[in-house]
């Protein structure tokens, strides 16, 4: 609300009510205005200039000195606090000058939509440029501006060296950090209904306890998140992962180039080969031996020693002092039994014709086993979303241990595929095979059919 005001005999503005103080004059209308006024035998906004000049300047040209033969100034001697209550000068429409209180006021509320630069405005405030990019609209305060350019979809702020000091680049690693610490959410806000789409964002109360300078608190004790400050932090991130990227990937490419060269390496003046080896010797001067996949050591100690297994018994091989044969000292019945020759291998166990063991290599024979996870037949409506739950393979090695780590391969509709994604516009069937080969070759298959139908 604004009152037309004079101070020190200074040509009459309008100002804020708020800006009021003792001494000033505040035009008020003569005896017999206001009963007219209300009365409707004059109107008030013709009679006092017809149009309204802005707040705080221009004073109204028609307030002559022929106006005030019914106007007086009268002078404000105190101010007294009387509460607060709502003042509702919506009640004039538009923008008017209006008799108040018996005293001249001017009404700044504004309804519906603001146009600038356009007629008709659609929505609250609308800016209207002709101008392809630039900016429509800049905001500013004492640091620095922001121009609001709908053609680029950019938001320019100011970011000039010259407008900064004090400039130090975040820290790389503790930036990363944090940022990872970071739970990126949907949400609804509280006076909408669930039904309508989700937002993204994050909550402010964890920003802040991350990033507190970039969260702010109202009077009201609500806090903002300053999303735009979230960008230099990424890019720091960006640029630490890159650095470890970049040197993991230096000692791949080095480590490859040293496997398939047979020139040694810059810095240990060594061939692959010649540093296997090295590696080898380096274990034979403390009594161990490698050769064809087979260890040797002079001397073991042990706390607890078993050999073999309840699926797989076995025996020790020992030569004999004497003529330096090879004996195979097994357990049979709880009883001691040497047979001649080296023990076999723990898969076979068997012997030949005169009793002496044997010794060949183990076969994987075994072919995995897939299990498939969920409905086998699937079924889902027309246009649903497909999840599917999988499967798990279990193979048996040749020396009888269990080996759950198998990759498995899908394939969809005969194509293989890395994910399983369903074409579920129409009613069909689809077939996903899943597909396991262990390390001998043995492959092992299980098939899902999913049905498409139509939603009843």
């Amino acid at each position: 609300m604004l009152g037309f005001f004079k101070k020190n005999n200074i040509h009459g503005q309008w100002l804020p009510v708020s800006e009021l103080s003792v001494g000033m004059q505040i035009a008020v209308p003569k005896d017999g205005v206001l009963e007219a006024h209300q009365a409707g035998l004059i109107n008030s906004r013709q009679w006092m200039g017809g149009h309204s000049p802005s707040a705080g300047g221009e004073a109204w040209p028609s307030l002559g000195a022929g106006s005030f033969g019914d106007v007086l100034w009268d002078e404000i001697i105190s101010i007294e606090e009387d509460g607060e209550e709502q003042v509702w000068d919506i009640e004039v429409e538009g923008t008017h000058n209006f008799i108040g209180n018996n005293i001249f006021a001017h009404n700044t509320y504004i309804s519906g939509n603001t146009g600038i630069g356009t007629s008709t405005p659609s929505s609250k405030l609308h800016v209207f440029s002709n101008i392809s990019g630039g900016g429509v609209a800049t905001f500013t305060d004492a640091n620095a501006s922001c121009t609001i350019d709908p053609t680029n979809s950019g938001l320019s702020c100011s970011s000039d060296q010259n407008l900064k000091k004090d400039i130090v680049a975040l820290n790389a690693t503790s930036t990363l950090d944090k940022l990872m610490s970071l739970r990126a959410v949907d949400y609804h806000w509280s006076g909408e209904s669930s039904a309508v789409g989700t937002h993204t964002g994050f909550v402010a109360q964890e920003v802040e306890a991350v990033f507190p300078e970039f969260v702010s608190t109202d009077t009201a004790g609500r806090k903002a998140v300053a999303y735009g400050n979230l960008i230099p932090v990424m890019v720091t991130a960006i640029q630490q992962i890159n650095n470890k990227v970049a040197v993991l990937d230096s000692r791949l490419t080095n480590l490859e180039a040293l496997v398939a060269s047979s020139e040694s390496s810059a810095e240990t003046g060594l061939t692959f080969a010649q540093i296997i080896s090295e590696f080898v010797s380096q274990f034979e001067t403390i009594g161990a031996k490698f050769v064809d996949g087979i260890a040797y050591f002079k001397n073991i100690f042990v706390g607890k020693l078993t050999v073999g297994s309840t699926a797989k018994p076995t025996g020790i091989t020992i030569y004999d002092e004497v003529t330096g044969l090879p004996y195979c000292l097994k357990i049979q019945n709880g009883a001691t039994v040497s047979l001649s020759g080296q023990c076999p291998e723990p898969s076979l166990g068997a012997t030949n014709s005169n009793g002496s063991a044997t010794s060949s290599p183990a076969v994987d024979s075994s072919v995995p086993v897939l299990t498939i996870l969920g409905n086998n037949p699937a079924t889902v409506p027309v246009g649903s979303t497909y999840s599917d739950l999988g499967a798990t393979v279990t193979d048996t090695n040749a020396d009888g241990s269990v080996n759950n780590n198998l990759g498995i391969a899908t394939f969809i509709n005969g194509v293989e595929m890395q994910s399983i994604s369903l074409d579920t516009s129409t009613t069909s069937v689809h077939t996903i095979l899943y597909k396991a080969t262990d390390g001998a070759g043995n492959v092992g298959e299980g098939t899902r059919t999913v049905n498409v139908v139509s939603a009843e």
